[in-house]
């Protein structure tokens, strides 16, 4: 989003209703527990969602390729 000075940013209202919700996820957490509703994102899924952030981490700290595989 461009912002009225011609600078990027985002309105912080946003970033906190899209990006970094986490009152929204812990509240959808709690409805799904109290509901016997399972996650809407797997184990599995989360697990390799932390691997590709972790592998990008590393990537951007050492300036190369960090595969996943080296990860395990």
């Amino acid at each position: 989003m461009v912002a009225a000075t011609g600078r990027l940013g985002w309105d912080p209202k946003e970033d906190q209703e899209y990006y970094h919700n986490t009152h929204g996820q812990n509240l959808d957490i709690i409805k799904n527990v109290l509901g016997g509703k399972p996650p809407k994102n797997s184990a599995r899924d989360t697990y390799e969602t932390m691997r590709v952030a972790e592998a990008a981490e590393l990537s951007a700290d050492r300036g190369k390729h960090v595969s996943l595989k080296s990860l395990r």
